[in-house]
């Protein structure tokens, strides 16, 4: 099989299947494909140097490719175009089906699809070329894997056009090379040979033919720049000789990467968007309309680009503006895709989620932004038609503009149009719109769709200021006068706790058992009725003395701990144990009262001085004692909340959430996103409780954000109140913890957890019956959120919430929007003074933001 490289590739990339018996089956020929890659690309070799090099394999007729790392500087970013890269790019374009190259990375271990297609994206961005380099990009889908473990996920890889995986590590420790294509035009390569260029290639050659299956041959160039230029060139030409004398006798078959991709089964897929730019003018270019009536009528999405959201009409799938956007109007919607001229200077009112980048844009590419906007680069045609660049360039995403002078004419645009029809006639690519296109690439998981509609809110329906007259201040003052009911005449007198839940038809049923968390809601009540003038401040010292005079302990082990759940009446532990998010939140409410004046710093320290704590926190990480033994707590949603806590009583704990600053905008707060999914649902408590009584992190300001988003998000789409946290039920298993999961789309986000993991109550008939609107955090997002929404909340719980002389009952059923009969709660009562205390000015300065 003596063929000619170069007359092969003269039409295009794609080879004949007669070239690849190991996939045709169906002729008895022998010849194995061989992948030359030239790896460790010595920085001494200048670009001069390695195209004298490369041209010794061209002048053989022997494709290869070239390892090579992508310029950074040292925090990661961009540090200008390296020459080698641009001159090898020139050579790649110029020797189309000879050379492509293939950038070097260490993949993040970061197993989350986002994070993982992010990486990818930065590596596009490092790749691209500066404008003024007159040529298009090079198509680059291979990418060299030099991380010790296989962390990669193919499909964000994929997302951001590196289709195939090309890792030196051997597979299990077996000589030579796997290769393994894969799903729809995926490949991976595995294992390999690897000889340098100063070596003799007859024993790399022996070794190769000894294998069994197609070979990857990876000659190696370090130390290569020490050497003459001709000594080089002599060593590359006798590897280029040996190899050729193979590949003339039909024992090997050289080849890249790329083509060998191309004709593996099943194919490979290509997504092609296309946008139609109206013109500049109020009305669309007349033959642009022509064509986008065209394309209609044949089904095929498009996207119309247009100087305002007021654009005729013209079939098209969706719509990008040309221009800034105006958040003055009425209607205040934002566009999903916009035009930019400059993507570094994003206007911060600019929410699009797809930025189109012109051709001219230096560096463009195309790939998810830190940001987390998805930017696509827009591409000169470089004088080729559509089917031709799609000949030449088979396996690379791209979305192509059409502009009015390329459709002025009927002939101009049946010539066009009959390209589109035969490409996808021929299953060369898959068209989109620029909103289908991301779609396709980016796959938009209900975390990022989160991200995207928070952000939206923030900038199209932000909290206002809060604004309270003289008459809601009067009405929020006997709300908490009311709230206060509870404390007072569900205190016992010896012990100076409050009872837990009390059924306040009959106010006989009264559950005494209390948790330090209740105990926290109680402390921080009395602090706020004190600020509020409901009670003295001689009052309140005396309540808040009695209840650190009855703090419980139990013995495990060595140490004393306060019980998880014990009796407000008698001190008895209910359950043995220990409890690190419950004694947070009660360090926090003792921080508070002692910043309040109420309780000395002296009697705060001896109260926890009866207490082990030291043995509680280890490493920075909290611990409970549950089932008899220690168990790590840090994974949940409460450190966060109670490590300043912690911290401020000498006992130094470490937050689950990673670090958020108030400039960081995508990568950082998508990071929490996936932390907070990983640590499951979330709702009003604890992270609005850090906003009423430490003051908000940057972490818990942001999770409020999409907490509420998600909450006025729903009400918007279904009319439906949902405020949710976790509350007290009349009715088994008597608690529910409500909270959003950011990971899960629809009804699905909304999870309801019992204490009980029964199957009764997972059922869609429990979840109807059982579902709050929880009334302690209507008054939070009150507190910390104003907003029309948080009114509609707090108008709802006065409403139907009441119980006279005894506090707001725990919750409002949402299916009916009554309220639980009768039935309140130590923690919602407590929580309302807090908020409202807070709201007033009634509580002591908040610790500031940590």
């Amino acid at each position: 099989m003596r063929l000619s490289r170069r007359s092969v590739l003269l039409g295009g990339t794609a080879l004949s299947m007669g070239l690849f018996p190991h996939i045709g089956g169906a002729q008895d020929v022998w010849a194995k494909s061989l992948f030359l890659v030239l790896t460790d690309v010595d920085p001494s070799l200048d670009p001069e140097r390695v195209e004298r090099m490369l041209k010794v394999f061209f002048a053989r007729n022997l494709p290869l490719a070239i390892v090579l790392e992508v310029p950074t500087d040292g925090d990661g970013a961009q540090s200008g175009t390296d020459e080698r890269l641009e001159a090898l790019a020139r050579i790649a374009v110029a020797e189309r089906g000879l050379f492509e190259v293939i950038p070097a990375v260490s993949p993040v271990q970061e197993r989350d699809r986002y994070f993982q297609l992010r990486f990818a994206s930065e590596i596009r961005r490092r790749l691209a070329l500066p404008a003024d380099a007159e040529m298009d990009e090079p198509q680059i889908v291979s990418f060299f894997d030099t991380s010790a473990t296989n962390e990669v996920e193919p499909y964000a890889y994929r997302s951001a056009g590196f289709r195939i995986h090309i890792r030196p590590a051997a597979v299990d420790g077996a000589a030579g090379t796997r290769v393994d294509p894969f799903d729809w035009g995926l490949l991976r390569l595995e294992g390999g040979v690897s000889f340098r260029v100063t070596e003799d290639p007859e024993e790399a050659v022996g070794e190769v033919l000894a294998l069994d299956g197609d070979q990857l041959l990876m000659l190696s160039l370090d130390g290569a720049g020490a050497l003459d230029p001709e000594v080089l060139a002599a060593r590359c030409d006798a590897w280029a000789e040996r190899i050729e004398i193979e590949a003339l006798n039909g024992t090997l078959f050289v080849t890249r990467p790329t083509d060998y991709l191309l004709q593996a089964k099943p194919g490979a897929s290509k997504y092609l968007g296309v946008v139609l730019d109206l013109g500049q003018g109020p009305e669309p270019d007349a033959g642009v309309a022509a064509f986008a009536a065209m394309l209609a009528e044949e089904g095929f999405p498009f996207t119309a680009l247009a100087l305002q959201d007021t654009a005729p009409d013209v079939g098209a799938s969706d719509l990008c503006l040309s221009g800034e956007v105006d958040l003055s109007a009425d209607d205040r919607v934002l566009p999903r895709c916009s035009r930019v001229d400059d993507p570094s200077g994003i206007d911060p009112d600019r929410t699009a989620e797809i930025l189109l980048l012109p051709p001219e844009t230096p560096q463009a590419w195309t790939g998810l932004r830190e940001d987390g906007r998805f930017q696509i680069a827009l591409r000169n045609d470089g004088g080729l038609s559509l089917a031709e660049r799609i000949a030449a360039d088979p396996l690379t995403d791209r979305v192509e503009m059409v502009r009015p002078a390329q459709v002025q004419t009927p002939f101009e645009r049946l010539n066009l149009m009959k390209q589109f029809t035969d490409i996808r006639r021929d299953g060369l690519a898959e068209f989109h719109s620029v909103r289908g296109f991301m779609q396709r690439i980016v796959a938009p998981d209900p975390i990022l769709e989160r991200f995207w509609s928070t952000r939206r809110r923030q900038l199209t329906d932000p909290p206002r200021a809060a604004q309270i007259d003289l008459a809601e201040r009067q009405r929020l003052l006997e709300d908490a006068r009311l709230a206060w009911r509870y404390i007072a005449r569900f205190t016992d007198d010896d012990t100076g706790l409050c009872a837990g839940t009390v059924q306040a038809t009959t106010f006989a049923l009264q559950n005494r058992e209390v948790t330090l968390w209740d105990v926290a809601s109680q402390i921080l009540g009395i602090v706020s009725a004190a600020g509020l003038g409901i009670i003295t401040d001689l009052e309140g010292a005396a309540r808040l003395a009695t209840i650190l005079e009855n703090l419980p302990s139990v013995q495990i082990g060595e140490g004393s701990f306060p019980p998880p759940l014990f009796r407000a009446d008698t001190l008895h532990a209910v359950r043995t144990g220990f409890d690190s998010c419950d004694t947070g939140r009660f360090l926090v409410a003792l921080r508070v009262a002692v910043m309040s004046g109420l309780v000395s710093i002296d009697r705060a320290e001896a109260a926890l001085a009866e207490w082990d704590l030291d043995q509680t926190v280890r490493g920075g990480r909290p611990y409970s004692h549950q089932f008899g033994r220690w168990v790590d707590a840090s994974l949940s949603h409460c450190p966060p909340y109670v490590h300043r806590a912690y911290t401020s009583w000498g006992l130094p704990m470490n937050s689950a959430y990673p670090p958020l600053a108030e400039t960081d905008t995508g990568d950082a707060r998508l990071r929490l996103l996936h932390r907070a999914a990983l640590l499951g649902h979330f709702g009003a408590e604890p992270i609005l409780l850090e906003a009423i009584e430490l003051g908000h992190s940057p972490q818990s300001r942001y999770l409020a954000d999409v907490l509420f988003d998600a909450q006025l998000s729903w009400f918007e789409e279904t009319g439906e109140i949902r405020s949710v946290s976790e509350v007290p039920l009349n009715f088994e298993p008597w608690f529910i913890y409500q909270g959003l999961r950011v990971d899960l789309p629809g009804e699905d986000a909304w999870a309801i957890v019992t204490r009980l993991s029964r199957a009764e109550y997972r059922t869609e008939e429990f979840r109807k019956r059982a579902e709050q609107i929880s009334t302690k955090s209507a008054y939070l997002w009150a507190a910390a959120y104003p907003h029309e929404y948080s009114d509609r909340l707090v108008a709802l719980v006065r409403d139907k919430a009441r119980i006279d002389n005894a506090g707001f009952c725990s919750g409002i059923f949402a299916s009916t929007l009554e309220p639980m009969q009768g039935y309140t709660d130590l923690n919602t009562n407590g929580i309302i003074l807090t908020a409202i205390g807070r709201m007033l000015g009634a509580m002591p300065a908040l610790w500031g933001e940590g």
